[in-house]
């Protein structure tokens, strides 16, 4: 970005999350333009020119997702290619009970953490924990999934573009809160549950209790409240949207 900058090549930055990092901050005054994933990504860039685009998505995966087919009850954990820590130590035991009573999960653990925390699922009817999912096997899940848990990283574009609700754990680790920033305004949506990790003021902690209620509470409600609000958050263009961003930069 600071090559383009002292060459004069028009800059087009595009924002994942909620609350943009220190170098897009640093240059997003400089940008031509810069496109969000989230509604208030704006709000954290005052003065810059910010454009609601959406998040790009494959289109195979959102060609795949066309002939969704949600199961009954049917939980997808994912903690992200390198895994996520709480999720792999609480998941397994909070929905010991729902998978004897006939839930299934599919588990994507991450690959170095998998083989930590695979004894965890051991024994555990309808519970498949692996190292992490491929491409198609991750497109069958978002086909049939109830509820996916997870963290709430740019990726949860990819629940909105399938109408999945989700209850979502942000990682309190993460730069300036972003997670739970872009996890409050799928909230907002209808489209998750936020559960946190460790206590916050006004906002539900993530236990194995709170995590089995929510998830509970997704299949005896229904989705088509989440369906609505997701429907509406999501951009199925997104792509083109950026593109065109990009274009109308090059040509100023």
């Amino acid at each position: 970005m600071k090559a383009a900058k002292e060459l004069g090549i028009p800059l087009v930055i595009h924002a994942c999350d909620t609350i943009p990092g220190r170098s897009l901050r640093m240059f997003a005054k400089e940008a031509r333009v810069v496109t969000s994933t989230f509604r208030a990504t704006a709000k954290a860039l005052p003065g810059c020119n910010v454009v609601r685009t959406g998040h790009p998505i494959r289109q195979e995966l959102r060609d795949a997702i066309a002939t969704r087919r949600p199961e009954e009850q049917f939980v997808v954990v994912l903690g992200g290619s390198g895994g996520a820590k709480f999720l792999n130590e609480t998941m397994p035991l909070a929905l010991r009970e729902l998978c004897e009573a006939g839930c299934r999960v599919l588990h994507s653990a991450g690959k170095g953490q998998y083989e930590q925390y695979k004894y965890l699922a051991e024994g555990i009817p309808n519970y498949d924990m692996r190292p992490y999912l491929e491409a198609d096997v991750l497109a069958d899940a978002y086909r049939r999934a109830t509820v996916i848990v997870a963290r709430s990283g740019s990726g949860i574009s990819e629940y909105a573009m399938g109408r999945i609700p989700s209850v979502l754990v942000p990682l309190p680790s993460s730069a300036d809160d972003h997670q739970f920033h872009n996890a409050k305004e799928f909230e907002t949506f209808g489209g998750a549950s936020v559960l946190t990790q460790g206590a916050r003021d006004g906002e539900i902690e993530a236990t194995q209790e709170s995590l089995a209620r929510e998830i509970r509470e997704w299949f005896q409600d229904g989705t088509g409240h989440a369906q609505r609000g997701l429907a509406e958050w999501d951009i199925p263009d997104a792509t083109i949207r950026i593109w065109t961003q990009i274009k109308n930069a090059a040509s100023k």
